[in-house]
């Protein structure tokens, strides 16, 4: 009799965790809180969007199923406000015997739901530091809640997905590189110094940030800096290229970068520049290079 029961019990078990598994397939992807997404699809400017989410809450997510170990699921997810750039990596990555942890990463357990169909969520950062959240999805929505308690106020995400499947060769990437890379950079162009020669018709840059077709940028990664929150203000939206963003002296190259149109990028060497005591801002000049969208 108890060997019946157990039998029943664990078929039961694998059941629901089969059934979270299809799941989650449904709702594999990456995904970005609709605020920000609303915003950024029409400006495609971090400064012009900065008012649009909250800096430190989840504003992307990304769900993949590989990322399941023992009944739980691993969601990564970014923030606006970040200081650092992250290797895009699942749960650690070694150099040198270091162990460097990923950015953000909250966990559901499918065992653990409401009667609303709500999985409470492990605690991610400045959103419910010593209360909860609960997580929720159907194939079209994921939602994020957080309920009042005291000081806290009820707040509700709810995320757009903008892609629905990962790249054999880059199965984890940062939900919000993934997404500012592939609505600005992604693509195909021709390169050219400013008013000068075409240096390669060739320059490609990846969904994971990989540049090629250019000497200079050989073996570097594009990111697209949203640190605006503190500090002086900037003006100027920044690109980044590092050759490996998990060692401290990683080559890298920095650029201001303007777009005048939807098909050209014109990069400036130069920092942002940040207006401070209302001073005026110092002209940029002529950019550096130019990018034509092929």
């Amino acid at each position: 009799m108890k060997i019946w029961l157990s039998l029943i019990l664990l078929n039961c078990v694998n059941i629901v965790f089969c059934q979270s598994t299809v799941d989650i397939k449904e709702v594999e992807g990456i995904w970005i809180a609709e605020d920000f997404y609303n915003s950024f699809e029409k400006t495609h400017n971090i400064h012009k969007s900065r008012n649009s989410f909250d800096a430190n809450y989840p504003v992307a997510l990304r769900i993949n199923s590989i990322d399941t170990l023992k009944g739980k699921l691993y969601i990564g997810y970014q923030s606006l406000h970040d200081h650092l750039l992250h290797s895009e990596e699942s749960e650690y990555v070694v150099v040198e015997k270091d162990t460097l942890g990923k950015k953000g990463c909250f966990e559901i357990d499918f065992s653990i739901r409401d009667s609303l169909n709500y999985f409470l969520t492990s605690e991610i950062l400045y959103f419910n530091h010593d209360w909860k959240s609960y997580l929720k999805w159907n194939e079209n929505k994921v939602t994020l809640y957080r309920p009042k308690k005291g000081e806290w106020k009820s707040e509700t995400i709810k995320y757009k997905r903008v892609s629905n499947e990962f790249h054999r060769s880059y199965p984890y990437p940062n939900p919000l590189y993934f997404y500012t890379r592939k609505r600005l950079l992604v693509g195909n162009y021709v390169l050219r110094e400013y008013k000068g020669k075409a240096l390669t018709k060739s320059l490609k840059i990846k969904p994971n940030g990989l540049v090629s077709g250019y000497s200079r940028f050989k073996k570097m990664y594009a990111y697209y800096s949203t640190d605006i929150y503190c500090g002086p203000p900037t003006e100027d939206e920044h690109l980044m290229l590092f050759e490996d963003v998990r060692k401290e002296d990683s080559k890298s190259i920095h650029f201001v970068m303007t777009r005048p149109d939807s098909e050209t990028i014109f990069l400036y060497e130069s920092y942002p520049r940040r207006p401070e005591y209302g001073q005026e801002l110092e002209e940029l000049g002529n950019p550096k290079y130019v990018l034509t969208r092929k």
